[in-house]
């Protein structure tokens, strides 16, 4: 079982490791949520209080607020954490990681955005000659096989 690095999604991932019978063998800071710079730790009112100028730039296609990253950094990012756990881990590989972090995963599959995942939402990545090539995502498919 993997999972990233951050402790939330680690101390999942060694709960449900423990309810199936495994260990976290597979650790990958590649698999971490969106890193938000300076609005870490903040809330949606106090970003846009604390910082409005960052914020009205961090809502602009494409951007990233001051020592984040961008969508597309996060998802060139994942598919790197994605295609490591399907070559380094016996498949089916079972990864804990965070809810951006997987929509960004599952919208590059669709073409289009993914909307919010329910905590501990399950989702599924076919990844085939280190391409997504199709996600499931509670239930709803996505992508072709």
């Amino acid at each position: 079982m993997g999972a990233s690095d951050l402790s939330r999604a680690r101390g999942t991932a060694e709960i449900v490791a423990a309810e199936l019978g495994l260990s976290v063998t597979h650790v990958d800071p590649a698999l971490r949520e969106r890193a938000y710079g300076v609005f870490e730790g903040l809330t949606l009112a106090e970003c846009q209080t604390s910082f409005p100028e960052e914020w009205a730039r961090f809502t602009a296609p494409g951007s990233a607020p001051a020592g984040g990253e961008t969508l597309d950094a996060l998802a060139a990012r994942m598919l790197k954490g994605a295609v490591r756990a399907a070559t380094q881990m016996a498949l089916p590989a079972l990864v804990v990681s965070h809810g951006r972090a997987i929509r960004e995963l599952a919208t590059r599959v669709l073409g289009s955005p993914v909307g919010p995942l329910a905590n501990g939402a399950v989702c599924r990545f076919v990844v085939e000659r280190g391409s997504l090539v199709h996600a499931v995502v509670l239930g709803e498919e996505f992508g072709s096989e």
